[in-house]
């Protein structure tokens, strides 16, 4: 406990310095996630394109043998 004005601000120096350390650590992981979040919606984005001319591809290709 402390027991002056100078240990009191010791003490909540060190608190507030661990305090910050893991703010930076949580800011850091949130980051890492947000970026993956990101890869992870380009990654469905072109699937998604991929898919669609897929199938415009198929359908086309069924209407042309239809047709012919």
């Amino acid at each position: 406990m402390a027991r002056t004005l100078k240990d009191h601000e010791d003490v909540c120096n060190i608190r507030y310095t661990a305090i910050d350390e893991k703010l930076a650590k949580l800011e850091h992981k949130v980051d890492e996630i947000h970026r993956e979040i990101d890869g992870f919606k380009t990654f469905i984005v072109k699937l998604a394109v991929k898919s669609g001319v897929s199938i415009f591809a198929i359908v086309c290709g069924a209407v042309f043998i239809i047709k012919f």
